[in-house]
């Protein structure tokens, strides 16, 4: 059968990485279960490609009514192969080990395989090289030397930044010296649930509340209700159908007076639009940094290494966080007409290297 070298040889491949993690090029990260690996085993990848060239060749044996399974495996693998041979310094193989329950003794691993490209200037530019003209278009396109660097923008280009076509005065901006850093955030819950809550009162209406996490969500979430009981609200929750995510907007359209509790650069904070009353405050609960895991330590490293001193951190934490932010308040502000307040809730964000990646017409 074509499976059965595939699988043998992804079994040995991940026995090398729990016996004898030396037995293959590689750098074990902090995480004791990932490893960073520069190239793979070549019986591996010979046992790839004859497992489809196999599968090719067997097309009138192997319909594909049937063997949907098969096939989509089959065309996963060839993917992978034609990645695989565009490794670079742009980019990354990743190896990652979960033990499955009920093997503490015999310690059996599931083996996740990724390709991570990080840097995908090169590509990009080839194709630039071939057009006429081209429009980039986005609503977060801020800083732009981050994604000229990124997309592989002609440096010769000639760069137009047109003006906002809304005004300071659409928003109440506020900042609160709160710390929302993991380890303060039982201490500050109370503290910020309060200030949400006054601010409904002060105003009431439509709010939305995002933070960081669906665990720091959830917290919030109770603290709000136990101190504001009367106050209607929502929540979202992770793995929420299409319907569910649904009727959360619906209420939003057809109810005032309503607190959402959301994830930030979740579905919720972008892609959604609430027109006029419909959303009248937007809470920022936490600056949204990505998390500080082996992986995206790996990207920064490698964007470091091209861009040079200070972007790694820059390009993989604090640009994407920024973002997230943008992309969320402008939840509130859809059309000329509308106005409301925003309350940015984190210690950081009076710190000049997030405060000067606001969009400037927020304070103009």
């Amino acid at each position: 059968m074509v499976i059965r070298p595939l699988l043998n040889a992804w079994n040995h491949f991940n026995e090398q990485l729990v016996v004898n993690s030396n037995a293959i090029p590689n750098t074990r990260s902090t995480d004791s279960n990932i490893f960073f690996l520069s190239e793979l085993p070549e019986p591996f990848i010979i046992a790839l490609a004859q497992f489809v060239t196999s599968v090719l060749r067997c097309t009138r044996e192997i319909p594909k009514a049937g063997n949907e399974a098969l096939w989509n495996a089959t065309y996963s693998v060839k993917r992978f192969l034609d990645l695989y041979c565009s490794i670079g310094s742009h980019s990354f193989i990743s190896a990652k080990q979960t033990q499955l329950e009920g093997t503490i003794h015999d310690k059996q691993f599931k083996l996740q395989l990724s390709l991570n490209n990080v840097i995908c200037t090169d590509h990009i530019r080839e194709r630039f090289n071939f057009l006429e003209s081209s429009v980039l278009f986005s609503a977060t396109l801020q800083p732009f030397d981050l994604y000229s660097q990124l997309l592989g923008i002609p440096a010769h280009q000639t760069r137009v930044t047109l003006p906002s076509p809304y005004r300071s005065e659409q928003i109440n901006l506020h900042f609160a010296n709160i710390s929302t850093r993991f380890n303060d955030r039982d201490a500050t819950l109370g503290t910020i649930t309060q200030q949400i809550g006054q601010q409904f009162y002060q105003k009431p209406g439509n709010y939305l509340i995002f933070a960081s996490s669906y665990a720091y969500i959830e917290n919030l979430f109770k603290s709000f209700k136990e101190q504001f009981p009367d106050i209607p609200s929502i929540v979202q929750v992770a793995d929420m159908n299409i319907d569910v995510c649904n009727r959360f907007i619906k209420r939003f359209n057809t109810e005032r007076g309503l607190m959402g509790f959301a994830l930030l650069g979740g579905g919720f904070s972008e892609g959604i639009s609430l027109e006029g009353d419909s959303l009248i405050g937007v809470f920022i609960i936490n600056i949204g940094l990505p998390a500080a895991n082996a992986e995206n330590e790996k990207v920064s490293e490698i964007i470091e290494n091209h861009f040079g001193e200070g972007t790694g951190y820059s390009y993989t934490y604090v640009y994407p966080a920024i973002r997230k932010v943008t992309q969320a308040v402008g939840r509130l502000i859809r059309g000329p007409q509308d106005s409301g307040s925003v309350h940015l809730i984190d210690r950081r964000f009076n710190q000049e290297r997030y405060r000067n990646l606001l969009p400037r017409w927020w304070a103009e």
